[in-house]
């Protein structure tokens, strides 16, 4: 399969189209995805595209998953930030150990 330019899979283009149509125009993404199924002849791919013109979002947190979710989150920096610094104190605890076997020998 030969395209004989990549501009209709450009974002402005794409842009363009979804403004003046007021919809999301797919057209030409759709043409992708065909050619793709096309050339690999996989029939059992067609189904498993999703055909809907939406994102799909997450379900909703209740507010005690949303802390938990947050203080895990913070959790995580702040093990990530102790880490670093226990990493970086040794290196130059070794680095500062050297230097004084280098002066003392």
């Amino acid at each position: 399969v030969i395209f004989s330019s990549n501009d209709f899979l450009n974002d402005h283009v794409l842009q363009l189209a979804a403004s003046a149509g007021g919809t999301e125009f797919l057209s030409s993404l759709q043409l992708i995805q065909n050619t793709v199924d096309w050339a690999l002849e996989d029939r059992a791919l067609l189904p498993l595209r999703g055909r809907a013109h939406f994102s799909k979002t997450l379900p909703a947190l209740d507010e005690d998953q949303k802390v938990f979710f947050e203080l895990l989150n913070y959790g995580i920096v702040l093990f990530g930030l102790l880490g670093v610094f226990l990493v970086f104190r040794s290196y130059v605890h070794a680095r500062k150990s050297r230097h004084r076997e280098l002066l003392t020998a």
